[in-house]
C-alpha cells in the first residue's frame, strides 16, 4: 500500500491519541542549570522548558512573563558589559601610563611598544577584569539563548494549537 492509499484515521480509532510521555524519556535529556546570577533572579529554566502545557492559554499567560524576566537580565548584563569595556579601557590606560613612568626602574630591557603591550597584558587587575567580562558575555549569551528557546516553545505550541483548531473546524463529520 502506498503512502496516500491508507485509510485516514477517524476520531476514536485506535492509535488516535499520543501515548503519554514517559518519565524515563525525560530522564534521558540532560537537566539544565538554573539561571542564577547577578543578572536575573533565580529561574529554573529546566522547569519551564520541560513543563507540559495542556492548554495554550496557560503557556500564553506564563511564557511571555518568563521571556520578559530573561530580557531584564539581558538588559542588565548588556549594561554591565558596556560599562566594563569602558572600565577596562581606563584601566589599560592607567597601567600604560604607570609602566611608561616606571619602566627603567622595573625592567632591564629597552621600552618598546611591543614590550609595553606584553607588560600591560600581564597586569593582574586587567586579567581579572577581562575574565569578569568573559563570564558576563557568556551569561548574556545563555540568557539570550534561553529566551529564544522559550519563545520557540511558545511558537511551537501556538502552531500545534492552530493546526488542531483547523483540523477540528475542517472535519466534515466529527461523529465518524
Amino acid at each position: 500500500m502506498g503512502l496516500h492509499s491508507r485509510k485516514p484515521k477517524v476520531n476514536g480509532d485506535a492509535g488516535d491519541e499520543k501515548p503519554p510521555r514517559r518519565a524515563s524519556d525525560m530522564d534521558k535529556i540532560p537537566k539544565l542549570d538554573m539561571l542564577d546570577d547577578d543578572l536575573i533572579e533565580k529561574l529554573d529554566i529546566n522547569y519551564f522548558m520541560r513543563k507540559v502545557y495542556p492548554e495554550i492559554r496557560d503557556a500564553a499567560d506564563e511564557l511571555p512573563l518568563i521571556m520578559e524576566a530573561i530580557n531584564q537580565g539581558i538588559c542588565k548584563g548588556s549594561y554591565h558589559y558596556a560599562m566594563g569595556i569602558h572600565k577596562l579601557a581606563a584601566q589599560e590606560a592607567a597601567v600604560y601610563r604607570r609602566l611608561r613612568q616606571e619602566w627603567s626602574s622595573t625592567y632591564a630591557d629597552k621600552m618598546t611598544e611591543d614590550a609595553l603591550k606584553m607588560a600591560i597584558a600581564q597586569d593582574e587587575n586587567l586579567i581579572k577584569e577581562k575574565e569578569r567580562l568573559a563570564v558576563l558575555k557568556v551569561a548574556i549569551k545563555r540568557l539570550t539563548n534561553s529566551q529564544e528557546n522559550v519563545r520557540a516553545k511558545l511558537e511551537a505550541m501556538r502552531s500545534v494549537e492552530s493546526t488542531r483548531r483547523k483540523l477540528v473546524r475542517d472535519d466534515p463529520d466529527p461523529e465518524n
